[in-house]
């Protein structure tokens, strides 16, 4: 296949060592102030509720796909077909088209499917994992309209040399293991990692009628390689080498109501290469990037005697400049262009298209630093037609020394998928709609913060409005009986809803204890125009109540981490209703053993240790209790 030969070919140009987690992180804490590495999100996401995962949070999921990571960590929301399987993520209530995925600053968005697979993702290739809430179609184009979820490197010229080995065993045969290095120094730097996944996921589940059933056909094997290059080309400037591999297999899982055990096989190759040029000074930077992205999906189902392949690839140039007007006003402009490729059996010809883009923000702050303001700008052009400008409008403003207010409006879009336009599938009578238009609407944030801290207490609350309104929603319809499905532009889509955060930590000798509590409200609806009448139906999905609660205990070397998930009932389509309730606890512990400049990491997670029986997809089992077991080895060169 394609990818696969260009990754190792890649793989012999750029060869190198990579990288391994550190230890020496002392705070258990899982929501974090807004503290964000990306420039573009830091400089110009002002009043926007963005989150940040730490590194203690983070390390304790370094075995799990980020799925799993932000299943337990965050208010995204993943709609997992089972464990391992295909994993979308959205956020509040909007889709997974909807919520862009954004990797060293560059949507990843399939241009075919326009989601990403989360669980095809290792944790440990990201240093840097935070979470935009709400749209941001300013600054990061089409897909972007709910949210975005940001992976960054570090940066490898400052960061030690080390050398990473880990490994893991689990229940229902799963195993995996982590090797890396990074090398290197202040002029050039090297990293290099490899994971590879295993796992049967032959888990017990429970019938609708109480009796018990044994999971089949949902084996999953993994290999992934990432590989970056950096170093200095001149006083102020750096070039950047990146390449990301990886190989997904993935039996289709048997789902509950079948009669037969499915036969049903999915392979996914992805290759990920980018170049990323920087030039800094006091006054002004440059930044050039070029990725190319290419994906390939094999499935073949025996039974259904159905084999397809689907291509897609994605070519990004960029160029921005950043120039710093005076002490409390910058401006920021750019321009994009963008080629996406799609091909499949399901289309009636190789599908393209050409996207290019321009944008500036302008930010403005003053000198006591009381208030921000930031202003953004974006205009795309389709292969020869334009997109409405979007826009936004950002404040923060510090009311007092422990009040803060965050506000943003922003304009956002979205472009149909070239499944949305193209699919045709006449075993499941799915079509698309070449005349879709785009989605637009807009995106409202607003909220307090509050901070607290005297001596070993540390207290912080934060309370969100947001309000989406989306006009021409993208949306797979069924027919009456289900029988056929087509797309269309539903009239409109509206989210309301409100977030609550609380998170606390209190130092008591050596030993930190921490307790967060994420609380989200989400009422989501479409609405369609029958005549003067307005019609309303539930979005698919989506939970109205979510509550998330985070303990955690630390001292010196030893740390533990109870996360309890609720998820209120779903409405997952007319014929199928409404999926139950359910909330899942689970438990992770680790201890680190130092020896000078290396240490050993071992850790026990225990996943839903409460044991309950639960569907996050419609029909496809979730597993019950489950255990694992993970030895981290670490060595600073």
């Amino acid at each position: 296949m394609y990818v696969k030969k260009m990754g190792l070919l890649c793989l012999i140009l750029i060869n190198g060592v990579a990288f391994g987690q550190t230890t020496s992180e002392k705070k258990i804490q899982n929501l974090n102030e807004v503290v964000v590495r990306n420039s573009r999100l830091k400089e110009f996401a002002i009043g926007s509720y963005v989150q940040e995962i730490d590194s203690i949070s983070k390390k304790l999921f370094l075995n799990s796909s980020m799925a799993d990571l932000l299943v337990n960590l965050s208010l995204v929301r993943v709609n997992q077909n089972g464990p391992g399987g295909v994993s979308n993520p959205a956020i509040r209530g909007g889709s997974s088209a909807q919520t862009a995925v954004i990797w060293n600053g560059v949507n990843i968005q399939n241009p075919s499917s326009g989601s990403v697979d989360l669980a095809q993702l290792p944790s440990m290739f990201f240093d840097n994992i935070s979470l935009q809430y709400g749209g941001s179609g300013t600054l990061f184009g089409s897909g972007a309209s709910s949210g975005a979820i940001h992976l960054e490197a570090g940066d490898l010229l400052s960061d030690v040399n080390k050398l990473g080995f880990q490994a893991t065993l689990g229940s229902f045969n799963a195993r995996n293991a982590f090797v890396g290095a990074k090398l290197g120094n202040t002029k050039w730097a090297n990293a290099f990692k490899y994971f590879f996944a295993q796992a049967d996921n032959d888990f017990e589940y429970k019938l609708p009628d109480g009796t018990n059933s044994k999971q089949t056909n949902a084996g999953l094997q993994q290999h992934s390689i990432l590989n970056e290059t950096k170093f200095k080309t001149g006083n102020n400037s750096t070039l950047k080498a990146t390449i990301w591999f990886q190989k997904y297999d993935k039996d289709v899982q048997t789902t509950i109501s079948a009669t037969e055990a499915s036969e049903a096989h999915q392979e996914d190759e992805h290759l990920k290469l980018a170049l990323n040029w920087e030039k800094t000074t006091n006054q002004y930077s440059f930044k050039a990037k070029s990725v190319f992205l290419a994906n390939e999906l094999y499935y073949n189902n025996p039974a259904w005697m159905q084999e397809s392949t689907n291509k897609s690839k994605i070519w990004v140039n960029e160029l921005d400049a950043k120039y710093l007007i005076n002490q409390n006003q910058s401006i920021t402009a750019g321009v994009n262009f963008t080629y996406e490729e799609g091909e499949s059996g399901n289309f009636a010809s190789l599908t393209t298209r050409r996207r290019a883009a321009a944008f500036v923000s302008h930010k403005i702050s003053n000198l006591a630093n009381i208030f921000t303001v930031v202003g953004s700008l974006r205009q795309e052009l389709v292969d020869r037609g334009f997109n409405p400008i979007v826009y936004s409008l950002g404040l923060r403003a510090n009311l007092n020394q422990s009040v803060a207010f965050n506000g943003n409006f922003s304009r956002v879009y979205r472009n149909p998928t070239f499944n949305d336009l193209y699919w045709y599938d006449p075993v499941y009578n799915m079509m698309g709609n070449p005349d879709l238009k785009p989605e637009d609407g807009w995106s409202v944030d607003a909220g307090f913060e509050q901070g607290y801290k005297k001596e070993n207490i540390s207290l912080m609350f934060k309370q969100n409005f947001f309000l989406n309104n989306i006009n021409d929603w993208i949306v797979w319809i069924p027919n009456e009986d289900y029988s056929a499905w087509s797309v269309a532009n539903k009239s409109k889509g509206k989210t309301i809803g409100f977030d609550l955060v609380a998170q606390s930590e209190i130092k008591y000798g050596k030993t930190a204890f921490s307790i967060d509590a994420l609380y989200t409200w989400t009422d989501s609806k479409f609405i369609d125009l029958t005549g003067e009448i307005e019609m309303e139906s539930n979005m698919l999905y989506v939970p109205k109540n979510r509550f998330m609660l985070n303990i955690g205990v630390r001292q010196d070397n030893w740390s533990v981490l109870y996360s309890h998930n609720y998820f209120d009932s779903r409405f997952t389509g007319a014929w199928s209703g409404n999926l139950e309730a359910y909330f899942v606890g689970n438990l992770s512990m680790q201890y680190v053993f130092p020896f000078g400049k290396q240490n050993l990491t071992a850790a026990i997670h225990i996943n839903n240790i409460w044991d309950r029986n639960y569907q996050v997809v419609y029909d496809y089992a979730m597993p019950g209790r489950g255990f694992k077991v993970s030895l981290y080895y670490n060595l600073n060169l």
